[in-house]
């Protein structure tokens, strides 16, 4: 604080109380008998205010301790579009229960399920690991994102060969999206004519973000266009090429699980149409 607010702030306090809390001279300032009233009321205050501080935090931790907390590792597209949703619903049925989320990426949900770190999953990807059942929640649609200002945005599709010149951007490894898109491509015959930049990203926002500054054009799922910026970002198919892919809740078979991840496996079978895998 300057010197001149405090001295504002000092009078101010004065006039409140109608009299003088400084005896000012050549030496300085020195504290009025009501100086020292005012100096100890403020430190009663204060104190009286850090041990309201800290009883409302023992409540909070109590509080918090009385919850069951629910551990889930989901991939970004699921992660990110589908289970704020699905976990805010939850915990308005479940009152006791509190959910801890962790995003990664497909790869990374597995390896957290079969470790026991967490307890339930989502990702767009299937798993190898035989322990693992993979329940079909949704499905979602992968299209290559350009700005709208970008030759291929008016087209709505275009053919494989049409990439051979740009630049690609790539999720990183372990990606489901970035699996889902080379496996496509790989069931087609020939070399598939694609350069992928060096850049690697590690998630859709960066992603949708990295083709939104018009670094290169990349490929994100739908569902990501469609909540990020449309208006700037145009989806653009392949022809005669349909990427799809299928996003699943996944938890380990056999596994003793906690009530709440009980709770929530129902809970979300409830919710759609499911498969089970």
């Amino acid at each position: 604080m300057s010197q001149p607010g405090l001295s504002r702030l000092v009078e101010r306090i004065e006039d409140e109380l109608d009299t003088s809390l400084f005896v000012r001279g050549r030496k300085g300032a020195e504290l009025t008998a009501d100086g020292r009233k005012f100096l100890d009321f403020a430190r009663a205050t204060l104190g009286s205010y850090d041990m309201l501080r800290a009883s409302v935090r023992r409540d909070r931790r109590r509080s918090s301790n009385s919850q069951e907390t629910l551990r889930i590792v989901a991939s970004t597209t699921p992660g990110e579009y589908l289970l704020p949703r699905i976990a805010s619903d939850f915990t308005e049925r479940h009152s006791g229960v509190s959910v801890d989320t962790l995003i990664t990426d497909s790869a990374g949900v597995a390896n957290l399920l079969v470790t026991g770190e967490y307890e339930v999953g989502f990702t767009g990807q299937m798993s190898d690991f035989g322990v693992l059942r993979h329940t079909k929640i949704a499905s979602d649609e992968i299209v290559l994102a350009v700005p709208v200002s970008h030759r291929f945005a008016a087209l709505g599709e275009v053919d494989i060969s049409e990439l051979a010149e740009e630049q690609l951007l790539r999720r990183e490894s372990g990606s489901g999206t970035y699996e889902a898109v080379m496996n496509v491509l790989e069931e087609q015959d020939g070399d598939i004519p694609l350069a992928f930049a060096d850049l690697s990203l590690g998630s859709t926002q960066s992603m949708v973000s990295a083709v939104d500054a018009g670094v290169g054009i990349g490929f994100v799922t739908l569902t990501a266009i469609e909540h990020h910026v449309p208006a700037r970002i145009a989806a653009v198919r392949l022809t005669n090429m349909p990427v799809l892919r299928d996003l699943y809740m996944v938890n380990e078979v056999g596994r003793q699980m906690s009530d709440s991840a009980r709770a929530f496996i129902e809970f979300v079978e409830e919710l759609a149409p499911i498969e089970n895998a």
